[in-house]
């Protein structure tokens, strides 16, 4: 028998995000030229869909099995659908030498290398 209180811990948990599941949020603002700020804007004038439905949480998590679709108006005020993209994440596995420094900014006084130079072009 448990003692304590962990047995409560299953309780208070969260669940799990499935796997890779982002929110509605960071899906609509990488998928166009929208800021966060913008892509709130979006999500709370009904603007975005998902799967045929209106989205109303914008901290919903999007496989890429999920269609989004975001409804925005063109310079002649019509109304125009456009489906965002499923996401495509890669993984670069990048062995970095002693010496070379772990940014993607080069600073104006060092002569050192940065890792973003070490990348396949």
């Amino acid at each position: 028998r448990l003692r304590g209180t962990h047995r409560f811990a299953a309780a208070a948990t969260p669940l799990p995000a499935p796997a890779f599941a982002v929110p509605l949020l960071r899906c609509v603002a990488a998928g166009g030229p929208w800021s966060f700020r913008w892509a709130r804007r979006l999500v709370s004038r009904g603007l975005v869909q998902v799967d045929g439905r209106r989205a109303d949480d914008e901290q919903e998590f999007i496989t890429n099995e999920n269609r989004i679709v975001i409804f925005q108006r063109t310079t002649g005020g019509l109304v125009q659908e456009r489906a965002l993209p499923p996401r495509q994440e890669w993984y670069l596995k990048l062995y970095k030498p002693r010496g070379v420094i772990c940014t993607h900014r080069k600073e104006n006084n060092s002569d050192r290398p940065i890792v973003s130079q070490l990348y396949p072009v």
